[in-house]
C-alpha cells in the first residue's frame, strides 16, 4: 500500500512535473514584452516592481511563489525594478511633457503638484532635476 518505495516514486514524479527551464523561456519573453510596452497606453504611470510586473502579466502568483525555480526571468525582473527615486524622476519627465502640452507655466509648484510630490518627501537628486526642468536646462 503505502510502502516507502511508492512514496518515493510519488515524490519524484511531482518534482519532474514542471519543466522550469521551458516555463522560464516563455515567461522571459512575456516579461520582456511587458517591460517594452510598460507605459505605452498613456494611462497613469505605475512603478516597475516585481508585483506590478506580475499583475500586468496576470501571473503574480507564479512570479511570487516560483521565481526562484527559474534561472533567467528573476534577473530581468530585478534589473528592471525601479527605486522610488527612479520612479519619481520618470514621473517628473511625464509631468513636464504634460505641462508643455497643456500650455501651463512650468515652475516648481506646478511641477511638484502635477507629479504629486512634496518638498519634504523627495531626495536631493529629485529636487535638482525639478530645478533643472524649471530653469529649462537639460537633464
Amino acid at each position: 500500500m503505502n510502502s516507502k518505495e511508492n512514496l518515493k516514486r510519488k515524490i519524484n514524479y511531482s518534482e519532474k512535473r514542471v519543466d522550469w527551464n521551458n516555463r522560464d523561456k516563455k515567461l522571459l519573453k512575456e516579461v520582456k514584452q511587458v517591460l517594452l510596452n510598460w507605459d505605452s497606453k498613456g494611462e497613469k504611470l505605475i512603478r516597475i516592481t516585481t508585483t506590478s510586473t506580475g499583475n500586468k502579466l496576470n501571473k503574480l502568483s507564479l512570479i511570487q511563489k516560483h521565481l526562484n525555480k527559474m534561472p533567467k526571468t528573476p534577473n530581468l525582473i530585478l534589473a528592471s525594478t525601479e527605486t522610488a527615486e527612479e520612479f519619481q524622476l520618470r514621473r517628473l519627465v511625464k509631468a513636464r511633457n504634460d505641462l508643455i502640452i497643456e500650455g501651463v507655466l512650468i515652475n516648481t509648484s506646478n511641477l511638484m503638484r502635477k507629479v504629486g510630490l512634496r518638498k519634504g518627501n523627495v531626495s536631493e537628486n529629485v529636487m535638482k532635476q525639478v530645478k533643472c526642468i524649471t530653469l529649462n536646462e537639460s537633464f
